[in-house]
């Protein structure tokens, strides 16, 4: 008869590790879905915690019939082009991340739930450049900056900026077709050139007290009415162009600077 030796204070420590590290990764699946609403932009259950380490298999997870598999990437910073074109992405997750390198997720064509880290301050140029599934976004305080062409040519129909952001670059959410309905912070300080330029389903607007309208910045949406705030003293060429809807536009009083085709229908 085989007797069993007694557990050493060492294999007891390593075994509770073990149930203790299951029992995280399983709370960690379980809370970092949120629950998707075409109507309210709201984030549930964002994994809030400590950063734990595993195997180096990716963590992934099938959260029922209506959830894709998601995958947790637990880097602090995505590098650049990390995930670009990669067609077996659904959903993803980035409990950690403080920044998102250009391109990491661009032209990821199934992609189409992101859950950001709440440590997250920028979004780099061309982040999720034409994922044209990703349908919504929920972006957490903290976001500072993102960048040129991050979320451009996506199937976005919403988006919430959080009162964090200060500048959106260039061509942002260009070409966005099916995106109609946006806020913008009140701190808002740049709003880049063509930032939603081609946004032909964005009927309306309230923009921040920014200084300018920078060229093609609202291009080809389907305003009827444009109520700019006193702020804005420029607004650049096509900055209005191809919006064949508009038929009144609100500028301040007193000296502005006019492109000539800001308007140009």
């Amino acid at each position: 008869r085989r007797v069993k030796p007694h557990p050493t204070a060492e294999s007891v420590v390593q075994g509770r590790d073990m149930i203790d590290a299951r029992i995280k990764h399983d709370i960690f699946l379980r809370t970092s879905f949120y629950h998707y609403s075409m109507n309210t932009l709201r984030c549930k259950a964002l994994f809030r915690g400590r950063r734990l380490r595993y195997n180096k298999e990716d963590l992934k997870h099938n959260g029922g019939a209506d959830m894709p598999i998601c995958q947790t990437i637990t880097d602090e910073h995505i590098p650049d082009g990390a995930f670009a074109e990669n067609a077996e992405l659904t959903c993803v997750a980035l409990p950690y991340a403080r920044s998102i390198g250009g391109g990491a997720f661009a032209r990821c064509p199934n992609l189409t739930r992101v859950i950001f880290s709440e440590s997250l301050r920028v979004i780099c140029e061309d982040a999720f450049f034409g994922c044209e599934n990703l349908r919504e976004i929920e972006l957490p305080s903290g976001v500072v900056t993102i960048g040129e062409r991050a979320f451009s040519k996506t199937g976005l129909l919403a988006v919430c900026l959080p009162q964090s952001v200060k500048i959106c670059g260039n061509s942002c959410f260009e070409d966005c077709k099916a995106l109609a309905s946006v806020f913008l912070p009140e701190r808002l300080s740049m709003l880049g050139a063509s930032a939603f330029s081609g946004c032909k389903s964005l009927q309306k607007i309230a923009l921040p007290e920014i200084a300018s309208v920078r060229d093609g910045c609202f291009a080809g949406c389907a305003f009827s009415r444009v109520d700019l705030p006193d702020t804005v003293s420029y607004i650049g060429r096509d900055a209005f162009s191809g919006c064949k809807s508009l038929r009144v536009a609100r500028l301040r009083a007193g000296d502005i600077r006019l492109r000539g085709t800001a308007f140009d229908n």
